[in-house]
């Protein structure tokens, strides 16, 4: 099977972020401009990994030409020094880290992130990475907190800020949390939550925890509702937003 289609005269990026529950699927052009989008809910692993294969080869999907396939996995993640981690490791780390979950050894993978100097383990069934291989083999693989926390680091590189900046992103489901001290890492997690009320009280709970200053730290948000926001200034007086 080709990994690309061969009737389209562009160049297109395709992104696929699965989740516990199920998966989204996007597929844009040369400019980032979204084409299709499809989502998909389950409860079984299995019935996940077939009805993936089965939208990964669709004819709409496969008769696009992509530059690129990413692959980004948001299951539990957790966080290493670079200058602590050892490869040997990792499988003992992970399962201590999330002793409820019965992990294999080869689904867990791992991350360097140069900037901020950090290794993410994440989890990645070994199945469904070799089924989107069989079907696009030039993809790449990542956990959705590893990308949005390079992303953040980068751009918090570039501020040269002084203080605390909590970033926080929303997407479907969950809401991930990095909070950077004069530039450096000093808080990185993510919790379940489908509703504003839920939202807050983790961004609230989060503050409480790291003793953040409701008066001189920033909370930055990404993807929140207006009412959401507007919940938030009544108790942290820096809430900035971004794309």
């Amino acid at each position: 099977m080709q990994a690309t289609g061969n009737n389209s005269l562009y160049r297109y990026r395709m992104s696929i972020r699965v989740l516990a529950d199920g998966f989204s699927l996007y597929i844009y052009n040369a400019s980032g401009g979204l084409l299709q989008q499809e989502d998909y809910v389950g409860h079984d692993n299995e019935n996940l990994e077939k009805v993936l294969q089965l939208h990964l080869t669709k004819p709409r999907i496969m008769e696009y030409e992509y530059d690129s396939v990413e692959f980004l996995a948001g299951t539990p993640t957790t966080y290493i020094p670079l200058d602590e981690f050892r490869r040997e490791e990792m499988t003992a780390l992970y399962r201590m880290t999330f002793s409820t979950n019965e992990t294999n050894e080869a689904d867990i993978q791992y991350e360097i992130l140069k900037k901020p100097e950090i290794v993410v383990l994440y989890r990645l069934s070994e199945k469904l990475k070799n089924i989107i291989l069989n079907v696009y083999p030039i993809a790449s693989f990542r956990s959705i907190q590893g990308a949005l926390l390079e992303k953040i680091a980068e751009d918090e590189g570039r501020k040269h800020s002084e203080g605390t900046s909590c970033y926080i992103r929303i997407f479907q489901k969950h809401l991930y949390v990095f909070a950077f001290t004069f530039g450096e890492l000093h808080f990185a997690c993510d919790y379940p939550s489908s509703t504003d009320i839920d939202r807050l009280y983790y961004i609230l709970y989060v503050w409480k925890t790291l003793e953040l200053d409701a008066i001189n730290d920033i909370c930055i948000l990404s993807d929140a509702t207006e009412s959401l926001i507007e919940e938030i200034k009544k108790y942290i007086l820096h809430v900035e937003t971004c794309a």
